[in-house]
């Protein structure tokens, strides 16, 4: 009964610590990167994934409000511009984009990753104009 138990608990063990490294090569495959960043006046979050050979990537720019009685002034915030920044890859807006909702923008796009080489760094950079202003926010890689 000793030896039974013996066995069995070498077994588990050792289907664990093979669990345990395909864990860890799962997280060094990882398919997704979301990034965030926050200024005074924008919250933005992109994220890229790649699917088979494919690259799909999203972003989102969204206006910070003082207090939801000021949502009205959205008129007064857009169209904005935007440029984003990464060793590896570069995307800006091609036009003055309106703002949507409350005061919100998104784009998405598509790659062919056999085309694009891209390195996921752990910082990217937006920089943003609206009316007579400009700011630029650093984009963090949630690991």
């Amino acid at each position: 009964m000793k030896k039974l138990f013996l066995y069995v608990f070498v077994i588990v063990m050792l289907l664990l610590s093979l669990t345990g490294c395909s864990n860890k090569k799962m997280t060094e495959d990882k398919n997704t990167f979301f990034y965030l960043g926050q200024s005074n006046s924008w919250l933005v979050t992109y994220s890229i994934t790649k699917v088979e050979s494919t690259y799909y990537d999203s972003l989102s720019i969204q206006y910070i409000y003082d207090d939801n009685s000021s949502i009205e002034k959205n008129q007064k915030i857009g169209p904005i511009e935007y440029q984003l920044n990464g060793n590896s890859m570069k995307t800006e807006s091609s036009s003055p984009q309106e703002l949507q909702g409350v005061g919100n923008f998104h784009t998405g796009s598509i790659m062919n990753a056999d085309a694009f080489k891209i390195t996921f760094d752990k910082e990217i950079n937006l920089s943003l104009q609206w009316q007579d202003n400009n700011e630029n926010i650093k984009l963090k890689r949630q690991d």
